[in-house]
């Protein structure tokens, strides 16, 4: 087993140190950077108290949907390693079996790949923290060692990407154990589906026309399913829906004037393996927004009896009218002539 240094500069490399207590992960809207290596010091490795106690703070930046809140987002915390003089050793049952060597992680990605798989296998938390109104979470008197950091229910908010975080920290700056520890998680706009309303024979977009479109939990649209409903923008034609993780269907529920409803039911998937429309990967534009086209049928134009009964009414009031004037006009220049 390698020493504490090396796996040190791995968590290093992971969370950007800036300083070593605060770890900043990297805005949605910014490219991922590798902050400055830290060097963990051999001749303090074996100074880190076995029995000691540490803190793991979480604080939520702001979400790229800013209705979107910041709280009562839960995490689950497990330990998946000890020190043991002066190294790590895995102590989480699921992976202490399997071919993990955190000493030989080398890179931001490859821990974040760790990360990302130790969550999928996490069974129970050993310590759970909920965010309040403004996204703060601390989970306290945690033992030395090496910890996962998971979401366990997103709330209201947008994704969040699992981290690994070590107590004690190194502390570049004032040369010192941190056994405080605050993360900034990285976390990931939620995607949208713009749902186009389109004529079936022109290919354009339904305008100045009222429409909505409702999301369902489940596959047959049934209303005690329903999650929400967007009426159509009126100027482009479009309804726009923010989906959350899991599966969501969306249907049209109230068509276009002069046009017949129409019962094509639109799957929508997203998962930690990305998103997908009718089980068909698919991917986000900048703005976080992936296109549909959803068509719609004019009603047919039909004559109906009564409407034939209609026109031969105002055909002989018509009659009945000019008859009328002829009358009056006749009158008239009899009554004329008389004088």
């Amino acid at each position: 087993m390698k020493i504490l240094k090396k796996i040190g500069l791995a968590l290093s490399l992971m969370l950007v140190l800036v300083p070593c207590l605060n770890l900043q992960a990297k805005d949605i809207t910014d490219n991922p950077e590798v902050g400055d290596v830290t060097i963990l010091p051999e001749e303090d490795l074996t100074k880190v108290p076995d029995n000691g106690l540490g803190s793991i703070s979480v604080e939520l930046t702001d979400p790229y949907d800013k209705y979107l809140s910041k709280e009562n987002v839960k995490f689950g915390v497990v330990q998946i390693a000890d020190i043991v003089k002066g190294e790590y050793i895995i102590k989480y049952k699921p992976f202490a079996d399997e071919n993990l060597d955190l000493n030989e992680i080398k890179t931001a990605d490859e821990i974040d790949k760790v990360a990302k798989d130790m969550a999928k296998k996490v069974e129970t938390p050993d310590y759970e923290m909920t965010t309040d109104e403004e996204g703060k979470a601390t989970c306290k008197d945690l033992p030395v060692g090496v910890y996962l950091v998971y979401v366990e229910d997103l709330a209201d908010f947008e994704t969040i990407t699992p981290f690994i975080v070590g107590i004690p920290t190194w502390d570049d700056e004032d040369e010192l154990f941190q056994y405080d520890v605050t993360v900034y998680p990285k976390h990931t706009a939620l995607p949208r589906i713009l749902v186009n309303k389109v004529d079936s024979v022109t290919g354009q977009n339904i305008k100045s026309n009222k429409f909505e479109f409702t999301s369902y939990s489940q596959e047959n649209c049934a209303e005690s399913s329903k999650l929400e409903t967007i009426a159509g923008d009126q100027k482009t034609g479009t309804a726009e829906f923010l989906i959350r993780y899991g599966t969501t269907y969306i249907k049209e529920s109230s068509a276009p004037q002069g046009y017949k409803l129409s019962d094509e039911v639109v799957k929508v998937k997203f998962t930690d393996d990305g998103l997908f429309v009718n089980d068909k990967e698919v991917h986000v534009d900048d703005n976080h927004r992936y296109s549909i086209v959803y068509q719609n049928v004019m009603l047919p134009s039909v004559n109906t009896g009564a409407a034939k009964n209609k026109d031969m009414m105002y055909m002989m009031l018509g009659i009945v009218v000019i008859a009328l004037g002829a009358s009056i006009a006749t009158v008239r220049k009899i009554r004329k002539s008389e004088d």
